[in-house]
């Protein structure tokens, strides 16, 4: 399992321009008009704008498969550093459940989910995570969650069975 780090970030035109970060809305190609009108996915700004000055890094490669900004629940994942991040697109009181959807979505491939969804802050009342991405999504991000449950409790075997052979080993000398 990975475990996603974050980095901050003071000025994103800076460090757009400072990284060659392709943030170009997907839906407009960058120009910010649709036909005759603004670009309603990026506000006819052109681009997909972060709302937070944190960006999290997945863990996951996906450079030279041609992933360029996707906006998915209010999460803009993006490529930096060889890596694919995500960026809050939105805000509110509790962004885990979008950020867990956006995880779902942007990497099908997945039978878990990071531990920090799970773990550190995914509001488990009733109709909360459904009211935040829906029924469905929701039950894929549970779904997900099972597999990160299986997955710790491998890791915590493991982790115990080695600790009861140093243990062992220590108790010989």
């Amino acid at each position: 399992m990975t475990s996603l780090g974050t980095l901050h970030v003071d000025d994103w035109g800076k460090f757009i321009e400072e990284n060659d970060i392709d943030l170009a809305c997907p839906t407009c190609h960058g120009e910010g008009i649709v036909g005759e009108n603004d670009c309603e996915d990026c506000g006819g700004a052109g681009y997909l704008e972060p709302m937070w000055n944190t960006i999290w890094n997945t863990g996951f490669y996906r450079c030279g498969q041609g992933v360029g900004p996707v906006e998915s629940h209010g999460v803009i994942a993006f490529e930096y550093d060889n890596h694919v991040w995500f960026a809050l697109a939105g805000c509110g009181m509790d962004m885990t459940p979008h950020l867990a959807a956006a995880w779902a979505e942007l990497f099908p491939q997945c039978e878990w989910i990071p531990e920090q969804f799970c773990v550190e802050g995914l509001d488990l009342r009733e109709g909360y995570v459904e009211s935040c991405v829906g029924k469905k999504m929701a039950r894929r991000i549970y779904k997900l969650m099972d597999g990160t449950i299986k997955g710790m409790r491998n890791y915590a075997e493991r982790l115990a069975n080695d600790l009861k052979l140093a243990r062992k080993r220590l108790e010989k000398k």
